[in-house]
């Protein structure tokens, strides 16, 4: 618990049944008080779950339980008591978290549909360990990743048994247009009463600049406050003071943060591997800039924060056709990037922004919006002309939302866009290594001990659809529209 705390500095609670031990350390988003303490407990189940189930008054509503008092997660246990696994199919939100059943001596695991929390079952010192960070453990012998749904635990030998799988996209019973669906996935993620205020993450990219124009001509606005890299040589800083004005965001909550300088660069480095627990190149760079962002979010009073990820998984983003880096069609893809959300962008956002407490939410990455553009085709996603044009759903749909310059900007990757990406490149082969080569070295000075035995698991280095392109990075002619936007 103690390698948990930055996850939830507010408060911590543990509590030993039979032969199990729940440790819950808790960032306090929903029901301040002691109300919204974990364990869980309902008759004879108890839970400990990480994450928000934005539909909780409605599902109090449908199966008559109290409406006062206790965060969203209070209605997990007595629906479970009540719909057992189907309880899976009922929750809209973003979660992670382990129900046990003293009187049946069952372990089971829930885990959203898109992967936004870990979740983590390790073999350690005789024991089985179920975790958000594999850090926490005091050792580790071997690993896997808790599947999205709901599964079983088998207790004795550790196996991992998937009961209920996340449901396929479904087209909506309703028109809906993309404007609203996106709106209404924002509305979900800031109409928390306890939620005074949130940061808005903004790059001057498509995405961002969507998330922010809804959240400022929404009913949230006067909570909201937006942060961006301000630096003379970032593209990134241009857009999204362009972006703020156009919205005439008032100054007071507008807040540039000074992009690192290369002698912080080592650090930052150092801590967003410690905090991802990966060595991949693009999960590191664009990392830090969340960290940084964060970090300044949290010193400002932040708990939460929105942001553009996700859109470019979801909207095809990344590649033009007919080249799709290691897939052969727009579809298989976008399929593949979905699928590695969990191990990269999810991956890293988690991990850099809860490094100092941030939650941050993707209003893309929302189940009923998932619904709407399922039913896209590529002329939906790159338009009918001569030239693909990426994500073109969107900058249809938002043409009039924003500046025009913004609605044709390029893709441009996060970390490239802030100009952290060159900071990070000078800084890891300023002695003669490679990238790639003076991240493993610094991941081996973390996790050498604990996980060193494991280093070649893909899980610490890969991203399957930018592996090939790594070892160009910074090349501004090989550099592929990379990720996070």
């Amino acid at each position: 618990m103690d390698r948990l705390n930055h996850r939830g500095p507010d408060a911590r609670a543990s509590l030993q049944i039979d032969d199990l031990v729940f440790g819950f350390t808790r960032l306090a988003i929903n029901a301040l008080d002691a109300k919204g303490m974990q364990p869980l407990r309902h008759r004879g189940f108890v839970g400990v779950i990480n994450g928000e189930v934005y539909n909780h008054l409605s599902l109090r509503e449908d199966f008559g339980l109290p409406k006062a008092g206790g965060s969203d997660m209070t209605v997990v246990l007595p629906l479970f008591a009540r719909l057992g696994e189907r309880i899976f199919e009922r929750l809209d939100g973003f979660f992670s978290g382990v129900i046990y059943d003293s009187a049946a001596r069952k372990l089971f695991t829930l885990r959203d549909a898109m992967g936004k929390k870990p979740l983590f079952l390790a073999r350690s010192q005789g024991n089985f360990l179920l975790t958000s960070a594999l850090k926490s453990a005091p050792q580790v012998e071997e690993f896997k990743e808790i599947p999205l749904g709901f599964c079983e635990i088998d207790m004795e030998t550790g196996c991992v048994t998937r009961r209920v799988e996340p449901r396929p996209p479904e087209p909506p019973s309703a028109p809906q247009s993309l404007v609203t669906a996106i709106r209404n996935s924002i509305d979900k993620r800031t109409s928390c009463s306890d939620l005074t205020q949130f940061a808005v993450f903004v790059s001057g990219g498509l995405d961002s600049s969507i998330v922010a124009s809804l959240v400022h001509n929404g009913p949230d606005s006067d909570r909201a406050h937006y942060y961006y890299f301000d630096d003379t040589e970032s593209e990134d800083t241009h857009f999204a003071a362009m972006l703020l004005a156009d919205l005439d965001v008032p100054t007071c909550r507008i807040h540039p943060v000074s992009i690192p300088t290369p002698v912080e660069m080592p650090e930052l480095i150092s801590k967003v591997v410690q905090a991802t627990e990966s060595r991949n190149p693009s999960i590191i760079s664009n990392g830090i800039g969340t960290y940084v962002l964060a970090r300044q979010a949290r010193a400002d009073g932040h708990k939460v924060a929105l942001g553009g990820d996700g859109a470019d998984e979801m909207f095809c983003g990344y590649f033009d056709p007919p080249h799709f880096g290691p897939d052969t069609t727009w579809a298989a893809s976008r399929t593949r990037l979905m699928a590695d959300l969990p191990r990269t962008e999810m991956r890293r956002i988690d991990g850099a922004a809860m490094a100092h407490a941030i939650e941050v939410r993707c209003p893309f990455l929302d189940s009923d919006l998932r619904d709407l553009v399922q039913g896209f085709t590529e002329k939906d996603f790159y338009g009918d002309g001569p030239t693909p044009i990426r994500k073109m759903a969107l900058r249809q749909a938002f043409a009039a939302h924003l500046p025009p310059a913004i609605i044709a900007r390029p893709k441009q990757s996060f970390d490239r866009g802030a100009g952290i990406q060159r900071l990070a490149i000078a800084s890891c082969t300023r002695e003669g290594d490679t990238e790639i080569a003076y991240l493993h070295k610094v991941w081996r000075d973390h996790f050498g001990d604990l996980l060193g035995h494991l280093d070649a698991d893909p899980y610490f280095h890969a991203y399957p659809a930018f592996d090939n392109f790594i070892p160009t990075r910074g090349l501004r002619q090989t550099q592929p529209p990379e990720n996070s936007g």
